[in-house]
């Protein structure tokens, strides 16, 4: 399917979607990565009524699910990057898929840290990369792309503030099923990190669970205001609210055996 469509609908339909990206790291530096992409049926069905309207002929309600388009995705990752598999997956009135790619080394490996980019395409500036260095214990470096996080204006303050029922009810809507969430998986046990996100043997990168953020009326304010528009912003203010993960540090480490 025509990546214009992809781009526009994911613009019109900002929070239907749902990412979760997972790296796991053996001692030696080689393991896997899976991505994982799903979609609301809504969001398909009007994304294959607008390809139509482009002037395709695509009548497959699947073609979202496209494994050589997720091979030839390998690349984007890594050059020595491989694909090992993808499935297609249904649950609770979504599609999407699931991607597994695997590495020899993780320093050439890079990720995004903007979960619709696995959507619409990687941005060289906004992909995480990593240092490795074998030992016992091995030692990960984690290198974020740098933001700047800036505070909404006084105006767009202002905007924010003045927000109506309707508006509400539409990012309630808009909203209600997106969630995002990127963490590392170490084969071992983590003795020493500087991440602000360690659980067990997992370092989250970023967690947000939108249908529980909604539930806070100022992250509702937040969203509709013209900041929502700036990922560095979104981040800034939502890294104070409970229950998310996001990491602004612009390198961590760990450190596992």
């Amino acid at each position: 399917m025509k990546k214009l469509v992809y781009i526009v609908l994911t613009m019109l339909l900002a929070g239907c979607f749902q990412v979760k990206t997972t790296v796991d790291v053996e001692k030696d530096g080689s393991g896997v990565l899976t991505q994982r992409v799903m979609m609301s049926s809504e969001f398909l069905q009007r994304m294959q009524q607008m390809a139509q309207s482009f002037g395709s002929e695509e009548e497959d309600p699947d073609s979202f699910f496209d494994e050589e388009e997720l091979k030839e995705s390998a690349s984007q990752y890594g050059d020595k990057v491989r694909f090992v598999s993808a499935r297609k997956l249904e649950e609770d009135g979504l599609s999407g898929y699931e991607a597994i790619y695997e590495f020899d080394n993780i320093e050439g490996l890079s990720v995004s840290n903007s979960p619709d980019e696995e959507i619409m395409g990687q941005s060289p500036e906004n992909m995480i990369t990593f240092k490795f260095s074998k030992g016992n214990p091995a030692r990960l470096q984690v290198v974020l792309p740098e933001q700047e996080m800036s505070e909404p204006k006084n105006d767009e303050q202002q905007t924010a503030s003045e927000i109506d029922e309707n508006t509400r009810q539409m990012l309630e809507q808009m909203y209600k099923n997106m969630k995002v969430e990127m963490y590392l998986s170490f084969d071992g046990k983590i003795i020493k990190t500087n991440s602000n996100y360690q659980d067990g043997d997992k370092i989250y990168l970023l967690q947000m669970d939108f249908k529980k953020l909604l539930e806070d009326p100022q992250t509702m304010d937040y969203l509709a205001s013209a900041q929502a528009q700036n990922p560095a912003a979104m981040k800034s203010i939502m890294q104070n609210i409970p229950g998310v993960k996001v990491e602004t540090k612009p390198e961590i480490f760990i450190e596992f055996k």
